[in-house]
């Protein structure tokens, strides 16, 4: 996988979606519909507006290179290491992703943890998940590791 490609998509989006909203910022309510409409979604996403939504529907597969080998858990196993994982073929296969998101956000009064599950999700195609491993609490780029095959 190449390792640049995911942060310029992610800067892709904030990109187009803060020039939308500094030609706005005088507005008390802002909408994202066109800078969710100029965004170059990946083809494996449909991605529909109706009603202040955006409807977004993918297999959840990125449409970039990814590794063919990746480090998996031994069985029973949840957060390995590695001492119990092993390198195997890439487990991706896809999903049903289907999710109604708000084109008019509003700032929270107060933060909110993120959950386990998929928090975000990307115009490659791919979902976003939180920095913790399944503890919650662990971040995951502090326990990586290598193995090799």
């Amino acid at each position: 996988m190449n390792k640049k490609i995911i942060p310029f998509i992610i800067l892709g989006i904030a990109l187009v979606n803060l020039g939308f909203y500094l030609n706005n910022k005088n507005s008390k309510e802002i909408d994202l519909v066109e800078g969710y409409k100029q965004a170059k979604w990946s083809s494996n996403t449909n991605v529909s507006f109706n009603n202040g939504k955006i409807i977004y529907k993918s297999d959840g597969i990125p449409n970039h290179k990814r590794n063919s080998m990746y480090a998996l858990p031994n069985n029973g196993v949840m957060m390995p290491t590695a001492l119990t994982a092993y390198a195997g073929n890439d487990p991706t296969v896809a999903q049903n992703y289907d999710y109604p998101i708000t084109t008019k956000p509003q700032k929270a009064k107060a933060t909110t943890p993120t959950s386990l599950g998929v928090i975000g999700v990307m115009i490659s195609g791919a979902a976003l998940f939180n920095p913790f491993e399944v503890d919650n609490n662990t971040v995951a780029k502090k326990s990586n590791f290598a193995i090799k095959d």
